[in-house]
C-alpha cells in the first residue's frame, strides 16, 4: 500500500501561523513544555514561601473529583473549599 509521508511543522512555521490564529499562537507559546523536561515538585514554591504548601492526598483528590463530576451544580462556577 501507500506509505504516509511524515512532515515536520517547525517552530518558525508555528510562529508565522500564530500571527493569524490565536490557538496556534498559544500552542507555540507552550511548545517548550514538549522540548525540555518539566518537574512540578513544588520545591521552588517552598523556597519562596516556606514549606506550607497545601496538599491533598491522591485518594482524597480522586474522591472529590468524581463527586464534582457527579454533582448537578457542575459547571456553575461554584466551588467548595474543604
Amino acid at each position: 500500500g501507500d506509505s504516509e509521508k511524515l512532515s515536520i511543522f517547525g517552530r518558525g512555521a508555528w510562529r508565522v501561523a500564530g500571527t493569524f490564529n490565536a490557538e496556534i499562537r498559544g500552542a507555540y507559546e507552550m511548545a517548550y513544555l514538549f522540548e525540555t523536561p518539566v518537574v512540578l515538585g513544588g520545591s521552588r514554591y517552598d523556597s519562596l514561601v516556606g514549606e506550607s504548601r497545601p496538599t491533598t492526598p491522591y485518594p482524597e483528590g480522586i474522591r472529590r473529583t468524581v463527586a464534582w463530576f457527579r454533582s448537578p451544580s457542575r459547571g456553575s462556577g461554584t466551588t467548595t473549599r474543604h
